[in-house]
């Protein structure tokens, strides 16, 4: 059973500044009640949280038994990590571009498939997770179509914005000045150290 929704916001403008929600906006639209679910807002969308589908608060060795019980392409079959833990990229087993998405360890969905963004990596989706785990007042890191973070990443707590690379690494401070990473654009491109550290 799919216990999730999902609700497109369509009030983010479309500027450089799109990634620094209205704060009163936000917390009013992140209060929406959910199925009795807890909502995580993932930028751009509004999703109830919930564990891998129908099998809440599983271990991913035992929603795996449970969903190979399932039609097959009904959704896909987890893959877990060899610690019973869930794996960051999960796909159907005959994935096409954009058939995969990324939960977190615990199986807490971190993005959904088919949404036309043909992902690339779960680096920004997990990262953004857990700093929410750590400051739930604060926003999710903005991430790109691809799993990358977007230069430009704004807190909503100190209405300060900052500088990222696509893995990111900080490389201009938070700032309330800031409105765009353009002065910074030759240290955003790839660097072939940085994609080693990884």
């Amino acid at each position: 059973m799919f216990h999730g929704f999902l609700v497109e916001p369509t009030l983010l403008a479309q500027d450089a500044l799109r990634y620094l929600y209205d704060a009163v906006w936000h917390s009013e639209y992140c209060k929406t009640p959910c199925a009795n679910k807890v909502l995580l807002c993932l930028s751009p969308a509004v999703l109830c949280e919930y564990r891998y589908p129908g099998y809440p608060g599983a271990d991913c060795p035992t929603a795996r038994k449970e969903m190979l019980k399932s039609p097959p392409g009904r959704w896909m079959t987890p893959k877990c990590n060899e610690d019973g833990s869930f794996q960051e990229w999960q796909c159907f087993d005959n994935p096409g571009p954009d058939d995969c998405m990324c939960v977190y360890r615990d199986g807490t969905l971190l993005s959904l498939p088919r949404r036309g963004e043909n992902k690339e990596t779960c680096i920004c989706h997990v990262l953004s997770f857990e700093e929410f785990l750590i400051n739930k007042e604060d926003r999710f890191m903005v991430c790109d179509s691809h799993g990358y973070f977007y230069p430009l990443q704004c807190s909503l707590e100190t209405r300060k914005c900052w500088c990222v690379t696509k893995y990111g690494t900080v490389v201009a401070p938070p700032s309330a000045d800031r409105k765009s990473c353009d002065d910074f654009a030759h240290l955003l491109k790839d660097t072939a150290a940085e994609v080693s550290a990884q």
